[in-house]
């Protein structure tokens, strides 16, 4: 089935939430599911060349959206993406907070094989 932008948009939201919600509870699997959801709706939002709807999820209320955008976002424009990590890195202590940390620590490493810059063409 093909999904269309705000299909995907949805998943997205719902999936992020998901994932920080269940982090919030302690509950690695229930996370790693929304976190791949969350995951195949980026890709398939990417390939549909709709990458700007990345950066627009920036500013989504949820933090957890927020952070799995900047997240995806870093593979794209980091200059973009970085600060909205490094706000939740610096935020109330909890889930996302220790995510958005991991992730720039592992961004920062350049842990071979994570977090790859992506080649996309505008």
């Amino acid at each position: 089935m093909i999904q269309t932008t705000e299909q995907l948009i949805v998943d997205i939201t719902n999936a992020s939430i998901s994932y920080g919600d269940s982090l919030e509870a302690g509950d690695s699997k229930k996370a790693n599911t929304a976190n791949s959801i969350a995951l195949k709706a980026f890709d398939r939002l990417l390939a549909k060349g709709e990458q700007d709807r990345i950066f627009q999820l920036l500013e989504f209320a949820h933090p957890s959206v927020r952070l799995m955008a900047a997240s995806i976002g870093m593979r794209i424009d980091p200059q973009r993406a970085e600060p909205v990590l490094r706000d939740l890195a610096n935020g109330p202590n909890g889930a996302v907070r220790a995510m958005a940390n991991s992730f720039l620590k592992f961004w920062y490493e350049q842990t071979p094989g994570i977090y790859q810059p992506l080649n996309i063409t505008s």
